[in-house]
């Protein structure tokens, strides 16, 4: 803090408006203010990973290989829900949209991440109080494969 300015940094949960908190604070302080410049560093579940600008990655796209680095697996985001593997039949039928009856995945009802017999991520099912796992969210390329190799 000096005469004209106040730095602060903040961690908040998502809905969060920070632009409002600066202005609170000003007037908290009697005054009028304004936020002239603002950063996001991280986002759960995100913290620690690197950031890098639109110019960075337009950069790097020139590049396969330089891309990549970027690039985070596609169930990082929803590592912390729970995990159903399934075996080719099953993954083949929840892949064709089918629901499936009285799974064995997890306790509970809500999403839940699915993977393939090979430990491929398949994609996001929404599972019910008796088990049914109904596909919500699936990757489209991952139905040949899973056809393919268990043919």
């Amino acid at each position: 803090m000096d005469e004209s300015s106040l730095t602060l940094q903040v961690t908040c949960s998502k809905g969060t408006y920070v632009r409002t908190l600066g202005q609170d604070l000003a007037a908290a302080l009697g005054t009028y203010g304004y936020i002239d410049h603002l950063r996001r560093l991280w986002v759960e579940p995100f913290h620690g990973e690197s950031m890098v600008t639109i110019e960075e990655l337009q950069a790097s796209a020139a590049d396969s290989a330089g891309l990549q680095r970027w690039l985070l697996p596609l169930d990082r985001g929803i590592q912390s829900w729970p995990r159903v593997d399934l075996d080719a039949d099953a993954a083949r039928r929840m892949l064709d949209g089918q629901v499936l009856e009285q799974h064995a995945g997890t306790q509970g009802e809500g999403n839940v991440r699915i993977y393939g017999p090979a430990g491929e991520f398949l994609g996001i099912a929404q599972q019910d109080a008796q088990g049914r796992l109904a596909p919500r969210r699936l990757i489209a390329n991952q139905r040949d494969r899973i056809v393919a190799s268990s043919c």
